[in-house]
């Protein structure tokens, strides 16, 4: 609870796993546009798998803007809950949405 905490203080953004880089890393593309490297907490680590085109949470890290830390994985019900909601853009303004493993549109 206490990690949950902090995160009200943190840069929160809604990203899709580009490509896996492995040690626990990834590379992500960010809905604001950048692309970042992702490092996978390490309670997340063998629980939840994370693949290429998943929807993720990420917390930016405000002394390193480039990199960032895997906050949440998105189902896939919960990205079209997203969408729906106007969270997430449209797929014309979004490279990676079409290389989704399932049904995003």
């Amino acid at each position: 609870t206490r990690y949950f905490e902090n995160i009200l203080y943190k840069i929160l953004e809604y990203a899709q796993v580009a490509k896996m880089l492995g040690s626990g890393r990834i590379e992500v593309q960010c809905f604001d546009g950048v692309k970042r490297i992702a490092h996978i907490r390490g309670n997340m680590r063998k629980k939840v798998w994370i693949n290429a085109g998943d929807i993720i949470l990420v917390s930016i890290r405000d002394f390193q803007p480039d990199k960032a830390d895997v906050i949440l994985k998105y189902t896939a019900d919960e990205a079209r809950s997203l969408k729906s909601h106007g969270e997430l853009p449209d797929s014309g303004t979004f490279l990676f949405l079409h290389n989704l493993p399932y049904s995003y549109h």
